[in-house]
């Protein structure tokens, strides 16, 4: 899979998803090393693609520029699970921990250091539960 912006952005929410309790807004550009700017347009584009639902996205000033982007009632489409399962060979009856070593597991195999990292940490929380 070609890691872009787009696709980070949709990885660190699906791991976010796989929590019983997950809090989509603790996936923001800081946290996934992004500038602001970057990680909004994503956003944008998820939403617009079908890809998450529930997404606030405020906009203002000429050309409709994005000023903020709020997360905390977003979901995740059907076919965004579907896709990134397909795409990673996730086995959809995994339970949310499996899933996120498996996300993991594929990132450390592939060479992706700089976003393995990103993805370590939210596995972790999601495994302490």
């Amino acid at each position: 899979m070609i890691l872009d912006t787009k696709r980070k952005v949709l990885i660190a929410l699906y791991l976010e998803y796989q929590k019983d309790l997950p809090e989509m807004n603790k996936v923001t550009a800081a946290s996934l090393e992004l500038e602001p700017e970057v990680f909004k347009v994503a956003i944008d584009k998820l939403v617009h693609e079908g890809y998450l639902d529930n997404v606030l996205i405020s906009r203002g000033g000429s050309g409709g520029k994005i000023l903020s982007v709020r997360l905390e009632h977003a979901k995740l489409s059907r076919y965004a699970i579907h896709y990134i399962e397909d795409r990673l060979e996730i086995d959809p009856e995994a339970t949310g921990e499996e899933k996120g070593k498996t996300v993991l597991k594929r990132f450390v195999d592939a060479g992706k250091e700089s976003f393995e990292n990103i993805v370590a940490k939210i596995v972790a929380e999601l495994i302490k539960g």
